[in-house]
């Protein structure tokens, strides 16, 4: 069975780690990606969160 992930899902993050339009052979190997994707995303809101404090205590 192949898993494919389209290509509007996620469309901002998943063209920066290349995982539109791809095939996924497993659920393992899905689940790996979309945890990548995620941490990925997070740490980019993060870094965000920290620059907008910043500018507010300044």
């Amino acid at each position: 069975m192949l898993f494919f992930v389209p290509s509007n899902f996620q469309s901002g993050v998943c063209r920066q780690v290349g995982f539109c339009e791809r095939c996924f052979s497993d659920t393992y190997s899905l689940a790996l990606k979309t945890l990548c994707v995620a941490s990925i995303d997070f740490r980019r809101s993060a870094r965000l969160g920290r620059l907008a404090q910043t500018e507010i205590h300044f």
